[in-house]
């Protein structure tokens, strides 16, 4: 049980990171099996990734503030 509120959105933040961490695997396994026959799937998938970068940054930053 988080002792404050900033505990628990620390808490939430971290979660939040690694759900984006888990899509970025997933994702990166479906680039890697439609890259060589389906580029034209795979490319938008990996700047999903992409952005999904500029979010765990943006989160990492917030959390440096708190």
């Amino acid at each position: 049980m988080p002792r404050n509120t900033r505990e628990w959105a620390l808490r939430k933040i971290s979660m939040a990171e690694g759900n984006i961490g888990t899509l970025q695997v997933h994702l990166s396994e479906v680039i890697d099996r439609y890259l060589p026959t389906h580029a034209e799937i795979a490319e938008p998938l990996f700047e999903i990734i992409k952005v999904s970068d500029i979010l765990v940054k943006g989160l990492e930053r917030i959390r440096e503030s708190m």
